[in-house]
């Protein structure tokens, strides 16, 4: 009698933490939140070494061009498409590199300025992602980047809009 009860408890605990998950970014037009990436912006991921990403919009969806560039010279470019998937509730992100394979990305904006990104396969439990990336999109200018490893954060990035003459 004790061990169903303390397991009723068990479960309604999980069922109410996964109602409250899925309200949590049920509330927010992930396709309308996408238009943050839409600009053109920079940042220094490493000395001498400036990534720049540019994303258009197309439909609801929004066309990404990367280009990492190091003492002036273009060391890798990647294109991606990032648009929300209505049946399965997250935003898809693919990307081809012009040095690797094609890769796979799950992300959702868990708030107004904050978007997860983690390896599709780990979509399912992005807090035990072994590889994740947060945006805190600190205005339309703006916004930090931090790379996780095993939940770790090793590498924090600031993006910049970069103003075009």
């Amino acid at each position: 009698m004790k061990t169903q009860f303390i397991f009723s408890i068990l479960f309604m605990a999980m069922i109410f933490n996964s109602i409250q998950a899925q309200n949590v970014t049920s509330d927010l037009n992930q396709s309308e939140l996408l238009k943050q990436f839409v600009g053109k912006f920079q940042a220094e991921v490493a000395p001498d070494t400036l990534q720049i990403f540019e994303g258009k919009l197309f439909g609801t969806s929004v066309v990404c061009n990367n280009i990492f560039v190091t003492k002036g010279k273009t060391f890798m470019e990647s294109k991606a498409i990032m648009g929300y998937d209505k049946n399965l509730k997250t935003i898809i992100d693919v990307e081809v590199t012009n040095i690797s394979d094609v890769e796979l990305y799950a992300a959702l904006f868990t708030s107004k300025n904050n978007f997860v990104l983690t390896l599709y396969n780990d979509r399912v439990n992005p807090e035990k992602a072994a590889m994740k990336i947060v945006f805190e999109f600190t205005n339309a200018n703006a916004a930090i980047q931090t790379i996780y490893i095993d939940n770790k954060p090793v590498k924090v990035n600031k993006w910049t809009s970069v103003i075009e003459k």
